[in-house]
């Protein structure tokens, strides 16, 4: 089970570990609610708070950037790449090529399961 980090990601990202010194760490997070059904939350959390037994966590191996998830939110995101999205009407990172997701709605923040035939 695995998660890619763009080389955009692994940009950001390694401005963050320079601003916040590894004491944060990006975590990804899938929850209930958007308007698909399943919302990708990105956020700052502590490295300390990072949970041992239920967090996983995902580093590009040539620059040594990662990023957490948990164990409930990785079956619903193995397989997808970790972007970082940087236009003028939006800077964030994003969730690319999700094998597991049947839709995405149009600000990529929300997506539905593919369903299995």
């Amino acid at each position: 089970m695995t998660i890619d980090i763009s080389d955009a990601a692994v940009a950001k990202l390694k401005e963050l570990k320079s601003k916040y010194t590894d004491s944060k760490i990006v975590r990804l997070q899938v929850d209930g609610g958007g308007c698909h059904g399943l919302s990708l939350s990105f956020s700052l959390s502590d490295r300390k708070d990072i949970d041992s037994e239920g967090d996983v966590e995902f580093t590009e191996t040539t620059s040594g950037v990662s990023i957490v998830t948990d164990s409930i939110s990785l079956p619903y995101i193995t397989g997808s790449t970790v972007d970082y999205t940087d236009t003028l009407m939006r800077q964030a990172f994003t969730l690319t090529n999700n094998p597991q997701a049947g839709s995405q709605c149009g600000c990529g923040t929300s997506f539905d399961i593919q369903k299995k035939k």
